[in-house]
């Protein structure tokens, strides 16, 4: 036994303080980011590609698009064709995607995005993110950047997942797709 203040302290008080510690931490790491919420000026916001920061005088903006997962249903959005069975809400754009695929042996939707660093309507595309949300529970926000060494080119491939649930009463998911894009003479 250790004494602290006058405090008797076993070691058992000690490993649930370790333990709470730990967990607060991991819960503090663990939190998702909130990517509609990007870091700002005061003419709008900005984010960091390849160590640039992209803002208004760059011509950025971000967009956002929402689908809603249909478990066991067709397609939904914008799609390739698929397997029977399968959800995949789908975003592309030349080398620029985001998509989720509901897994066949898992309770969950795995979601891969990549930003392509391409032209598409007026704009180049320099990250793509996306995310899940049901009801009150949010995903982790995945996000790519566009690859820059003085020209941009398709960044890696990304991937994230999202558990769902077996209630048939469980309130929808859907599937968030965030794309930022900038003035493509910058």
């Amino acid at each position: 036994m250790i004494r602290f203040h006058n405090v008797p302290i076993t070691l058992v008080t000690l490993a649930s303080a370790a333990v709470l510690l730990v967990s607060a931490t991991t819960s503090a790491a663990a939190a998702p980011t909130t990517p509609s919420d990007p870091p700002s000026t005061d003419e709008g916001p900005t984010i960091i590609v390849g160590g640039q920061t992209l803002g208004p005088e760059q011509g950025l903006t971000i967009e956002e698009e929402t689908y809603l997962e249909t478990p066991g249903s067709d397609p939904v959005g914008y799609n390739p064709p698929a397997q029977a069975g399968t959800v995949t809400p789908m975003w592309v754009e030349g080398p620029s995607f985001a998509y989720s695929t509901e897994s066949a042996t898992e309770i969950e939707y795995v979601g891969r995005g990549r930003a392509g660093g391409n032209i598409s309507n007026g704009k180049r595309i320099v990250r793509v993110c996306f995310w899940w949300t049901q009801d009150q529970r949010r995903s982790l926000t995945y996000c790519g950047d566009a690859a820059f060494d003085g020209r941009y080119s398709p960044g890696p491939e990304f991937v994230g997942s999202f558990r769902d649930t077996l209630n048939p009463v469980a309130p929808k998911t859907y599937f968030h797709v965030q794309v930022s894009r900038i003035d493509p003479n910058f």
